[in-house]
């Protein structure tokens, strides 16, 4: 079953477990034949491979509002390490594309700042409190200058637009201020194309996410280019959510090891 999830895996393809029933999405179009009947000739042993993975399966819930939520433990993790001397831009996630054609750049900002409404985790800072306590807090919005658009010659100004591409990769992120995401458009004046460079703290993201957003980014470019609207379902959970659902479980787990040693050792007191 391990064989059949790295398969998976390799083949940007998401497999769930809602309501008992398998939920079966691919990041790079549509999914083979192949794969496809392998899903379905091992239908029985996923679900069942699913739902006892890491001993328990468990049905996450929505966070309550809160002013600000706990930091899941991979989130703290990086929060931790970002603060080493050093680590700097090291924990940045940079993705450099280029695309050919005609680009209406009204349209992609619009679809940028659509994906930031759309997932909170994007609009999320981290600040300390007066107790040294980490929390996440979500912006309502991020500030317009996370999106550049620049108009270059890239065969005169070659120089120019790798060291935009090289500044804008490792330029440090604020962690308590944000926004921990940025877009540049590079646009060749010549007609030559554009240069994406799209880069975010990894305390925010990772690379597997980085595909899922590209996706939905030009997924409501072109909603927007062709009038459309309401073309990606709303999530039913933010990241938020399992932050407190994760530390709502670790709390528990703690509590309940706690109550039982001290029940053991009562009568040694």
């Amino acid at each position: 079953m391990e064989e059949l999830f790295e398969l998976l895996y390799k083949e940007s393809i998401y497999i769930n477990l809602i309501d008992n029933k398998l939920s079966v999405k691919s990041y790079k179009g549509k999914i083979r034949k192949e794969i496809i009947d392998k899903i379905s000739l091992h239908r029985e042993e996923i679900i069942s491979y699913l739902m006892l993975a890491d001993v328990s399966y468990r049905i996450i819930s929505k966070a309550p509002d809160l002013e600000y939520y706990p930091l899941s433990s991979s989130q703290r993790r990086l929060w931790i390490l970002s603060r080493f001397e050093g680590a700097d831009g090291a924990y940045n996630i940079p993705e450099v594309f280029r695309i050919s054609g005609d680009l209406n750049i009204n349209f992609l900002e619009k679809s940028y700042f659509s994906l930031l409404s759309r997932h909170e985790i994007l609009r999320t800072i981290f600040r300390e409190s007066a107790e040294g306590e980490v929390y996440q807090y979500i912006l309502s919005e991020v500030p317009d200058d996370s999106f550049q658009h620049l108009v270059l010659d890239f065969e005169k100004e070659g120089n120019k637009v790798s060291e935009i591409i090289s500044s804008e990769s490792n330029r440090i992120f604020d962690l308590s201020a944000g926004p921990l995401i940025r877009f540049t458009v590079l646009e060749d004046q010549s007609g030559g194309g554009y240069i994406f460079c799209l880069v975010m703290h990894h305390i925010i993201s990772d690379g597997w996410s980085m595909g899922i957003l590209k996706k939905e980014l030009f997924t409501l470019y072109d909603s927007f280019k062709e009038g459309c609207t309401e073309v990606l379902s709303p999530l039913s959970l933010q990241y938020k959510d399992y932050a407190y659902w994760e530390q709502s479980e670790l709390e528990n787990r703690v509590s309940l090891s706690k109550s039982y040693w001290q029940e053991q050792f009562s009568g040694d007191l």
